[in-house]
């Protein structure tokens, strides 16, 4: 299941409330389809703000922060058996963003490392063991990291989904107001 983020329209009229309908009918029929949840990252429009542009802010916003995830977890599953990072580094640490809610959809606050242990295999012949036969090795579960590139994968593509249908939603409104 998918996470996505609500738009909250505090715009009264006509056009404020088929923004928002529009918007709403999208995301039930996804959910309808078992393909989101909704999470709250909230975008919320005060009367006089342009509500298709908050609504591009938002889903720009994700798809940015999909895209690291997904970038990020590929390079958690390349580097899964990296038993050395750099000149003197020691086992590859599976990196992740730190993704929070913010005022126009989600903001990446850092990438972090995790603070896990390596996995110490016993492998005397290979050529980073120490003076005991040990090698660290990555504490990387590939299962786990494969979940979460499915889940990241389909977040970008409702991100995507909803930046469609901003652009649908003002094509159509420009074609209103000819």
């Amino acid at each position: 299941m998918l996470s996505v983020w609500t738009i909250g329209l505090r715009q009264s009229g006509e056009i404020g409330q088929r923004i928002a309908r529009s918007v709403g009918d999208l995301f039930l029929r996804l959910m309808q389809y078992g393909l989101i949840a909704f999470i709250g990252a909230v975008a919320v429009v005060d009367a006089g703000e342009d509500p298709l542009k908050a609504a591009g802010d938002a889903t720009e916003s994700g798809v940015k922060a999909a895209r690291l995830a997904v970038q990020l977890t590929a390079e958690n599953i390349a580097n899964a058996e990296t038993t050395r990072t750099g000149a003197n580094g020691g086992a590859y640490r599976r990196q992740y963003p730190v993704i929070v809610d913010g005022s126009a959809g989600v903001e990446i606050l850092k990438i972090a490392r995790d603070g896990s242990a390596p996995i110490w295999v016993y492998d005397p012949k290979h050529p980073h063991a120490n003076a005991h036969g040990f090698v660290a090795k990555p504490n990387i579960d590939l299962s786990q990291e494969l979940i979460k590139m499915n889940y990241y994968s389909n977040w970008l593509e409702a991100n995507v989904a909803a930046g469609r249908k901003t652009k649908q939603m003002k094509d159509t409104l420009l074609e209103l107001t000819k």
